[in-house]
């Protein structure tokens, strides 16, 4: 069985005087000039995110952590504990269920291995009885 292959056309004359070059480089300017918009906008972005974050991290100085801890009345305290409790517990559900899905996912790239495993096993015997016939056609 042989594939017959058609060769590629040439294209097509382009129009004379290049009025179509010239209007696709004003096109192209013009997205030129938005792609730099974009790009400086998100780079100001960036940078004000950056600025936050910094910011950020200074309040969260451990000594200032600390003072206002120190500063708990015994009630607010036992509310943030209870608070960390319930999160720890959440957190530890939520890492249960991702070791329950990645487990879960493991077992059916298992079955999956042994599935093409089999497969091949199977059309091999018809893979090599194919092989001297297209060296044949060759």
């Amino acid at each position: 069985m042989h594939t017959v292959v058609s060769p590629l056309s040439a294209p097509a004359a382009l129009p004379a005087g290049g009025a179509a070059r010239g209007a696709r480089v004003a096109g192209g300017a013009g997205r030129g000039a938005w792609l730099l918009l974009a790009l400086a906008a998100l780079l100001l972005l960036n940078a004000l995110l950056y600025w936050r974050l910094s910011r950020a991290d200074r309040a969260l100085d451990l000594d200032h952590l600390h003072t206002r801890i120190s500063t708990l009345t015994e009630a607010q305290a036992a509310e943030w504990a209870r608070a960390l409790e319930r999160h720890s517990h959440r957190q530890r559900g939520q890492l249960l269920a991702w070791r329950d899905a990645l487990d879960r996912t493991v077992r059916h790239l298992v079955q999956t291995e042994q599935a093409l495993t089999k497969l091949l096993e199977t059309i091999k015997p018809a893979l090599e009885r194919a092989e001297p016939e297209m060296r044949e056609d060759l």
